[in-house]
C-alpha cells in the first residue's frame, strides 16, 4: 500500500485594503502588515475578507487601478464629445 501524501496547501497573498486593519488568525490574531503582502491559506475566512473588500489580492490591485483609469478615460472622452 502507498502512504497518503499531504496535498499542497493552496495559498494566496493579500494585504489590507487602504485604511483598514485586518486580523490574521494564522498569526495569533496579529494585524496584517499594510506594507507587505502576506501569504495566507485560501479558506472561508479569507474568502469572506476578499468578498467584503477588507483585503486586496495580489495581482488584482494593478488590474483594479488599470480598470479605474480606463473607465475615467472613457468618461472624459464622452464628456468632451458632448461639449
Amino acid at each position: 500500500m502507498s502512504t497518503p501524501t499531504a496535498q499542497p496547501r493552496k495559498e494566496i497573498e493579500v494585504k489590507p485594503a487602504p485604511g483598514l486593519k485586518v486580523p490574521n488568525p494564522e498569526d495569533a490574531g496579529a494585524d496584517l502588515s499594510a506594507d507587505a503582502w502576506t501569504r495566507v491559506p485560501r479558506n472561508r475566512y479569507w474568502s469572506r475578507r476578499l468578498a467584503q473588500g477588507d483585503v486586496i489580492l495580489r495581482g488584482q490591485q494593478a488590474a483594479a487601478s488599470t480598470t479605474g483609469k480606463a473607465a475615467a478615460s472613457a468618461d472624459a472622452k464622452q464628456t468632451s464629445k458632448k461639449d
